[in-house]
């Protein structure tokens, strides 16, 4: 009985300090214990692996791994750290594309309504180009034709050179007639576009009653190259008498 009890007391001695040491090993890989036991006293004595325990001895090994326990709560979040260095400055980008560089809108006084004549008289004009380049042009008169009259046009040009480009209006008389023009044209620096207006009659009568002129530089411009559809006829189409 004394023994009995002798051999249990030493047992958990051991197991104790082995327990601790597994504590101390926690992080280490898996390691195995080997000991001899007496097998009369229970005495238990450490050993290697390669040990081989005497004649009254058995051999016993256990290791330090045991069942692996529940994860355990999340822990609380951490102190916001401290802001990191401003980082160096990043390489310059692209140039971006050149915008419109100018443009220029010439309206009409409102309650002048000029009376058209048979010659063409300059009506619009847009400031004078600050350099030279193409220019799209958008006009938009409107006209009052009278009764009488054969009709009245409006057409742009270049003030340098005063060559009518693109024309606008109508034959048709006794009412309002709206003229649109569209044009793009390359003005040196310093000429600008105008617009002159005339009637076939010259009566009187007709005149002009508002009209707007629009000039913006563009960087550049590209004719239209495509075929048209469909029939072709030869005509002879005159312009329009002035």
């Amino acid at each position: 009985m004394l023994n009995a009890k002798k051999r249990g007391f030493a047992f958990l001695l051991v197991a104790g300090v082995l327990l601790a040491v597994a504590a101390q090993l926690a992080s280490a890989s898996t390691v195995t214990y080997y000991a001899c036991i007496n097998n009369s006293s229970g005495d238990i004595r450490i050993v290697t692996k390669s040990t081989t325990c005497k004649a009254s001895e058995h051999k016993i090994q256990w290791n330090q791994t045991g069942p692996e326990g529940p994860q355990g709560p999340q822990g609380p979040q951490g102190a916001k750290g401290a802001t990191g260095q401003k980082g160096p400055q990043g390489p310059q980008g692209p140039q971006g594309p050149a915008g419109l560089a100018s443009g220029s809108f010439e309206l009409l006084q409102a309650g002048l309504f000029p009376t058209l004549v048979s010659s063409p008289v300059v009506y619009l004009i847009s400031n004078g180009a600050e350099t030279s380049s193409w220019y799209f042009v958008s006009a938009s008169l409107m006209l009052y034709v009278d009764a009488s009259d054969g009709g009245a046009f409006c057409y742009d040009s270049i003030h340098s050179t005063g060559t009518a480009s693109q024309y606008g209006g109508s034959s048709l008389t006794g009412g309002y007639q709206q003229v649109s023009i569209t044009d793009a044209v390359f003005l040196n620096q310093g000429d600008y576009v105008q617009v002159s207006c005339y009637s076939l009659g010259g009566d009187g009568s007709s005149f002009l009653y508002n009209g707007a002129l629009n000039a913006v530089q563009i960087g550049s411009f590209f004719e239209a190259k495509h075929e048209l559809s469909g029939a072709r006829v030869q005509r002879d189409v005159p312009i329009p008498p002035r």
